[in-house]
């Protein structure tokens, strides 16, 4: 098994030039001897996107807390050894992790609601 993990291949790494020149680069009309690089991630400077990408962000850190909510709420319930209260502790857990996430999402639906009807 452990073989395995540390074996060794060979790679090559294409050599040949490309063909035409990536979008993201672009020479400069000015001086031709300078490359200015494009935007990789594609930002746009709107303040409504700007909005949106953070909304999104924070949505996903959101749903990241949720999965460990629920997870650390289960392994509570899982090892409570017959214990009501601790049982009733990791089940608590995982009751308000959903609740709050049932929560943000219907309150994020009802916000996108809105601002698409204005």
């Amino acid at each position: 098994m452990t073989i395995l993990l540390f074996s060794f291949q060979v790679v090559l790494a294409d050599t040949s030039t490309p063909s035409t020149t990536p979008a993201s680069v672009a020479p400069d009309k000015k001086d031709p001897g300078v490359v200015k690089l494009g935007n990789p991630l594609n930002l746009s400077t709107d303040v409504k996107v700007i909005i949106g990408t953070i909304i999104k962000g924070i949505l996903g850190v959101m749903g990241g807390l949720v999965l460990l909510m629920v997870v650390y709420g289960g392994s509570g319930w899982l090892m409570a050894a017959g214990s009501p209260e601790k049982i009733k502790a990791g089940s608590q857990t995982i009751l308000w992790a959903l609740l709050g996430a049932i929560i943000t999402t219907a309150s994020y639906l009802i916000l996108s609601g809105i601002m698409k009807f204005f």
